[in-house]
């Protein structure tokens, strides 16, 4: 039987090979979707743990045991050794490595006495391992060796402000007594802090330990011998090496932390919250590729289809000889499963290996048809794609064999009526019933579109139609196109019936005849050229908006904030008397650079504004210097009806001028020309007035570099609600004439993209630390989202491999159909029609086939990205913002996919043409009358 089968597939050999081609493409789809499953949620992971750092100021991946011990042991050694035996167990489920550690023993010294500045401080005693290896001492000696009998501390700068002690300063603890009734005596060695805040040993600064005091491993050991203490309070972190964690092993390592949760009550992490977030992430990657899968696999197997049923028509005598030898129904099954069978294991490996591919070149998209040389270092072979290709090679062998039930059962009679049989989609009319579906789901998800948004923000799937809506349409209008086709050549074909000529009539009447054999052509032209201009403007569209959306929420190409010194005074009571900041040098930033622009803006959230006997809380406060910011300052977006210069002209001719946000006019009721007034509190205290100022509106805008208008929070019962946020903008000399100078950010204007790096080494070479938000570091994490990731790959792959297949399809198509009709070309010739009559009459094909499909094919890409893109565009963009969502949609992403387009078509259309050109036509009819 195998040898049979092989035949079969020589002596076919390349209609074998386009199903061959067809298995292949389908076994790379399946095989590459886990892989870039688990890319995509490796780098959600990754971008989790990043985000964590910067928005907590902490390290993401930690395991600690805090509490207090009211039992302990004297000896430190035996300490440590109890407090391993728990760390040992966690890294031995958790094998990731750790990035640092860092453990706390701490007891109550109780009040001491200085001598230097004062009595009454309450005090602890704090032994950090490790600690001389990550600090420096700023003032002192430190931990030297010391006479014994005698203690020595060093503390931290923060302790010092607060208490005002300094190095050689004796404090004295009345409370605790040795054996001898003699107190505890010790002294200030030095001032330490840490020798780089951002190691991970420091999940914990020295500012966190208020009170402290800290003692050497001996120092520390000593004491706890010679003095008594009610009890230690400890603290033991590891910080987990993130990089080892990725979406292969995030569930098994997420199971070993609850359970250590669950069963030592001194035990917590910051990773469970972590993994709730990646996994709410990873199923929407998840939906969105199989969705976008859908369009594709649906193309390949229809591909698949039109090219087995080529082949069952060439197998229906071979059917009826098998059984009219005795062959039973299984037998003959079990020969065409061994043929689908040796086909689908033929391609296994290969289409593996394909789907890796495939992987790596989607991944490396940053946007429709951009293919990029970045860091793919997540997406990497996995198990789960061999699963895959299994599956998918037993679609295809079912796919295949099935159908050979029917044909088996089928006689020559049935098969010839059911040949002359319209469709039945074309009967039922499905085509304008799936449009009607297609336009009633888009009506529905354009009511409920804040509902969806903020569903989506809250961590729920959206619909899967919401994605697979666009592809219904596209098809449908595919159908549609398919009928709307048949009614114009029909009416072509009647209309040359008496009129034409016979070069034209007889390629109408050949079209009219076959028309829906075609169908599935037609579907592939639609959906490749539609789907592809659909795909361009979804992509374009996504980041262009998120790009814009990016700029205008950060307002410079880079904003820093230097650190302040707060100074404050007391009274007796401890009360906060007074405070006043100390500002750096701003004229530092002048001269980095000739191309570099800085301007100051303050800032300040907690602000309310009163305007019209009425007022707005937690407003968006900003004082700027006009002309500086508006050479600083970046607004994209087409929202404005004039630029926003003008805005800030108007305000510049006023002293008391304020520009606000058409959201707080009209909240307020006021309008340009109106007085409003502004209170702002102190950041001591926050219920205390730090003045009042009143301004006069002198523009009302709707977007403004750096106000991002809504958030989004949870209300009580835990729903996400949004949040709108108002906007008020002064003059920077009148908010420092009217309140104490408090905080401000210096943004900058890059001329060159080598900017940012000079001002990182500018920095460096100061000696200054920055808190710093960089634009184009931004843009970079937003096109890198691993979500718009796979989907651009995903709509690049699509495409592509459409386009391929539509390619075959059409060879496949007009070469089987040109070689059917040879003898019929010989009549034509017979008939006194030329070769070109013959080639006009192919070319009349043409263009009422396939030129038309493509034509129609770019109006329903333009429509379906002018109505559904906004609607699709939920799933990647859900929040509310002040610009405008504008639809993107440009000539030069179309231009791609036209010249890809007709390049291939005039490929095929050269191949087709140069295949009639080398067939004998009189030799055929020649050959008709030896007959």
């Amino acid at each position: 039987m195998l040898h049979m089968v092989l035949q079969k597939i020589k002596n076919q050999k390349w209609l074998n090979l386009c199903l061959f081609m067809g298995i292949l493409l389908i076994t790379a789809m399946f095989s590459c979707h886990p892989m870039l499953e688990q890319g995509a949620g490796s780098g959600i992971l990754r971008r989790g743990f990043r985000d964590y750092v910067k928005e907590n100021k902490k390290y993401p991946a930690i395991l600690q045991r805090s509490g207090i011990l009211k039992e302990y042991k004297k000896e430190i050694s035996a300490l440590e050794k109890g407090l391993d035996q728990y760390k040992d167990q966690w890294q031995k489920y958790i094998d990731t490595g750790l990035a640092g550690s860092q453990r706390s023993l701490t007891i109550s010294g109780g009040k001491a006495d200085g001598s230097l500045c004062g009595k009454n401080y309450y005090l602890k005693f704090t032994y950090l391992k490790e600690l001389e290896e990550h600090t420096e001492v700023v003032k002192g000696d430190g931990f030297l060796k010391r006479p014994r009998g005698k203690y020595t501390c060093i503390i931290s700068e923060s302790v010092m402000d607060a208490l005002g002690l300094t190095v050689g300063e004796k404090l004295n603890f009345p409370s605790l007594t040795n054996e001898k009734n003699e107190s505890l005596c010790m002294t200030v060695a030095g001032i330490c802090k840490e020798k780089d805040i951002t190691e991970p040993y420091w999940e914990q600064p020295l500012s966190v330990f208020e009170r402290s005091v800290f003692l050497s491993e001996e120092t520390f050991g000593e004491i706890l011998k010679t003095y008594e203490f009610d009890g230690m309070e400890f603290t033991d972190t590891v910080m987990l090496d993130y990089s080892k964690i990725n979406s292969s092993n995030a569930d098994l390592y997420e199971s070993y932390v609850l359970q250590f949760e669950k069963l030592d009550a001194a035990c917590s992490s910051n990773l469970p919250q972590q993994f709730k977030d990646y996994h709410v992430k990873q199923k929407k990657v998840r939906l969105i590729l199989t969705v976008l899968e859908i369009p594709c696999m649906v193309l390949l197997y229809l591909f698949l289809y039109m090219v087995s049923s080529r082949l069952l028509g060439t197998w229906e005598g071979e059917i009826a000889v098998l059984r009219s030898r005795g062959a039973s129904v299984l037998q003959t099954l079990f020969l065409y499963f061994l043929y689908a069978f040796v086909l689908s294991a033929a391609a296994f490996v290969p289409g593996i290996f394909a789907g890796y591919f495939l992987c790596k070149f989607g991944a490396g998209c940053d946007g429709f048809l951009k293919f990029t040389q970045k860091s793919l270092g997540f997406y990497r072979f996995c198990p789960q794609m061999v699963v895959y290709a299994a599956a998918a090679a037993l679609s295809v062998i079912l796919f295949l064999t099935v159908p050979v039930v029917k044909l088996a059962k089928q006689t020559i009679v049935q098969k010839k009526k059911a040949g002359r049989k319209k469709p039945l989609w074309f009967l039922g009319a499905f085509d304008i019933v799936l449009l009607g579906i297609s336009g009633y789901l888009g009506y529905g998800f354009a009511r409920q579109k804040e509902i969806t948004a903020l569903d989506i923000i809250a961590g729920k799937q959206p619909d899967p139609m919401l994605l697979l809506n666009v592809t219904l349409f596209v098809f449908a209008c595919s159908l549609f196109f398919l009928r709307a086709g048949y009614g114009v050549v029909s009416l072509c074909f009647y209309c040359m019936k008496k009129r034409g000529k016979a070069d034209s009539y007889a390629a109408f009447l050949w079209m009219k005849r076959t028309w829906f054999s075609y169908g599935l052509l037609g579907i592939f032209l639609v959906m490749t050229v539609a789907g592809g201009i659909t795909n361009s403007a979804m992509a374009r569209t996504i980041g262009e908006n998120m790009e814009n959306r990016v700029t205008c929420d950060n307002g410079a190409d880079m904003r820093c904030q230097e650190k302040w010194n707060l100074r404050t005074s007391v009274d007796a009571n401890g009360e906060i008397t007074g405070w006043a900041y100390t500002e750096p040098d701003f004229g530092r930033f002048l001269e980095i650079s000739e191309g570099i622009k800085a301007t100051r803006v303050l800032t300040d959230q907690n602000v309310q504004v009163k305007g019209n006997k009425k007022s707005a809380q937690n407003v968006f406060f900003m004082g700027i210097h006009t002309k500086e910011f508006g050479k600083t300052a970046i607004l994209p977006g087409e929202g404005s009806k004039h630029h926003w210069f003008h805005d800030l002209n108007a305000m510049a001719k006023e002293p008391d001028g304020v520009i606000i946000s058409s959201n707080l006019a009209k909240k307020l009721g006021v309008s340009k020309g109106d007085s409003i007034s502004c209170t702002r509190y102190s950041p001591v205290k926050a219920e205390e007035e730090m003045g009042i100022m009143h301004g006069k509106v002198c523009a009302v805008v709707s977007e403004f570099p750096g106000f991002v208008q809504y958030r989004y929070g949870t209300d009580e019962k835990g729903e996400t609600v949004e949040e709108e946020q108002y906007l008020f903008v002064c003059n920077y000399t009148q908010a420092v004439t009217k309140f104490p100078l408090t905080p401000y950010e210096v943004w900058l204007h890059f001329s060159s993209p080598e900017d940012a790096g000079m001002v990182c080494r500018w920095e460096k070479d100061l000696g200054i630390t920055m808190e710093k938000t960089v634009l184009a570091d931004q843009i970079a994490q937003s096109r890198n989202e691993p979500i718009v990731q796979v989907t651009n790959g995903l709509f690049t792959l699509d495409f592509l491999i459409s386009l391929i297949v539509c390619a075959m399809g059409y060879l496949i198509y007009w070469l089987i159909s040109v070689n059917s009709r040879q003898l019929l070309f010989g009549i034509y010739r017979a008939m006194g029609m030329q070769l070109a009559g013959i080639k006009k009459m192919l070319g009349i094909e043409q263009v009422f086939s396939s030129a038309l499909f493509a034509a129609a094919a770019m109006g329903t890409g333009g429509i379906a990205a002018y109505f559904f893109v906004p609607l699709t565009a939920l799933v990647y963009l859900p929040q509310k913002h002040s610009l405008q969502f504008v639809t993107q949609v440009y000539a030069s992403d179309f231009g791609k996919i036209y010249a890809m387009v007709i390049l291939l078509g005039i490929l095929c259309v050269f191949i087709l043409f140069q295949r009639v050109r080398h067939m004998r036509i009189a030799q055929t009819l020649r050959l008709g009358d030896d007959m």
